[in-house]
């Protein structure tokens, strides 16, 4: 399987998108994106991270 890099933005309505700290995961080291790979789990094939507003 391929590895992911996942960053995300905070969109709000007339104003400037701001950058969103990820980690792989629930939690962890936070960081302006983060990498990882899927993962057979009993539901299928997932990946997860989290995400917080600096």
């Amino acid at each position: 399987m391929s590895r992911y890099r996942a960053t995300a933005r905070l969109l709000r309505a007339g104003q400037t998108p701001l950058p969103v700290l990820v980690s792989v995961g629930q939690g962890g080291s936070y960081a302006p994106s983060a990498t990882a790979d899927f993962e057979k789990s009993s539901s299928g094939t997932t990946m997860e991270f989290t995400a917080k507003a600096p």
